[in-house]
């Protein structure tokens, strides 16, 4: 199997001339600088088949149900950290963990030129150019149109992760590869329906893998793979927007798939909401806008989570001011609300006797009962499910009956009522208004 960076992901690296029967791709369309591209890959394609060569086809795959989503954006190589190892470049795509893929687009054809990584252990990032190049697609493409070459890389790599003992360890793989553009039709997936060109791709990679020990390189592992693409080319700056891969067998091992695509991205706008469970725990969801791909929130307690959806734990009652940081490739946006955390003691269960909120839902009045805390000097608080305090009433003799509250102008959803007696909080009530 090839070296696989994203190339498949090079959507619209050639943009269409519109004819009346098939598309011709030409190389000088490109997607613009800032263009989101979204793909899902299906990993549960058994029995899976391309479908008909020829003129004037239909394929119809609207049946694929991807198990995991990849978003790449459209970026100057110039603005990149690695753009100098690749002057060649006329594009690259930012990808998830500050992933970078490099292509050239030249009057012939388009190139998968190399990448870079960004290592989790830190450090410089990890660059790999392929030497030569290699070929995704002829330009212009058409029906019939075909191509033959070679590539490879060579990649060498700190051993000390493997083992204390290893050196380095060196990757070299060189690949043959052969395509043809064997049809062309109407193509039809989960997320939209596009006129397209075919083409087939046979590569035959071997890999070699070596380690090196007290300065001496040994041979550790060579692999020989093949593997049988076909790729769907479509116009209107998408590219790429099927790809399947199968062994020398015939077996699908995957197919790839647009499923969305845009000419700019956007920073998230952060937003979440707080909703208090049991024994200190407390629900956060996240209700970011513009597709956040990483999440930072601070409880407020010294602690901190990289977690959608986290489920905290708070070990004190007390007002905690929450922030969250939600982050794309475009850039990223903070928002800091306070949430209130009532955990009951044995002696504030005494003071909480008989205390209770009704009914919920509520539509008009909602009714307080202040039981052993009847006569005491008491503060209640009203939040909504943003954590976000709505009103504060406080007594100097808690009344002993029931005290009522008109809740008409309260929106629909969950609150939250907090009652402290002499600055101790006694209990969180809930209910919900309809």
């Amino acid at each position: 199997m090839p070296f696989r960076l994203p190339f498949m992901l090079l959507l619209g690296l050639f943009g269409p001339l519109f004819l009346p029967a098939q598309i011709t791709l030409d190389a000088s369309d490109a997607p613009p600088f800032g263009a989101v591209l979204t793909t899902t890959t299906d990993t549960l394609v058994a029995g899976l088949q391309p479908g008909a060569a020829g003129a004037n086809q239909t394929w119809d795959f609207s049946m694929l149900a991807g198990q995991e989503s990849t978003t790449n954006l459209v970026v100057d190589p110039a603005e990149t950290p690695n753009g100098a190892d690749f002057p060649e470049a006329t594009f690259a795509f930012l990808g998830a963990n500050d992933f970078y893929s490099y292509a050239q687009v030249t009057d012939v054809a388009l190139l998968a030129i190399g990448g870079s990584a960004a290592l989790p252990t830190g450090g410089d990032p990890v660059v790999l150019a392929f030497d030569p190049p290699q070929q995704l697609l002829p330009a212009p493409a058409t029906f019939g149109s075909t191509f033959s070459n070679n590539f490879g890389f060579g990649l060498l790599l700190d051993g000390s992760a493997i083992n204390p003992l290893v050196d380095s360890v060196r990757v070299t793989s060189t690949s043959s590869q052969s395509a043809e553009i064997d049809a062309y039709g109407a193509l039809v997936l989960p997320d939209g329906a596009y006129e397209t060109l075919r083409q087939r791709v046979e590569t035959i990679s071997e890999t070699a893998i070596e380690l090196k020990f007290f300065g001496a390189w040994s041979p550790f592992e060579t692999t020989t793979d093949t593997t049988i693409s076909y790729e769907w080319w479509a116009a209107d700056g998408r590219g790429t927007v099927l790809s399947i891969d199968f062994d020398v067998q015939g077996n699908a091992l995957d197919a790839t798939y647009l499923t969305n695509y845009s000419e700019g991205l956007a920073a998230p706008v952060a937003a979440f909401t707080a909703m208090a469970l049991e024994d200190g725990q407390v629900e956060f969801t996240d209700e970011s806008e513009n597709g956040p791909t990483e999440w930072l929130w601070n409880f407020g307690d010294g602690t901190t989570s990289t977690e959608q959806n986290p489920l905290h734990t708070y070990l004190g009652s007390g007002l905690y001011n929450v922030c969250l940081t939600a982050s794309n490739a475009a850039g990223e946006s903070t928002i800091c609300q306070d949430v209130n955390v009532v955990i009951n003691s044995a002696g504030e269960a005494g003071l909480a006797e008989g205390l209770k909120a009704y009914p919920s839902p509520a539509r008009e009045m909602l009714f307080v009962e202040f039981g052993a805390l009847q006569g005491k000097p008491v503060q209640l608080d009203i939040y909504n499910a943003l954590g976000q305090r709505l009103l504060q009433q406080q007594f100097d003799n808690a009344p002993s009956g029931a005290w009522g509250l008109d809740v008409t102008a309260l929106q629909p959803g969950l609150y939250r009522i907090v009652v402290e007696t002499g600055g101790q909080q006694v209990k969180a009530l809930s209910f919900v208004k309809h």
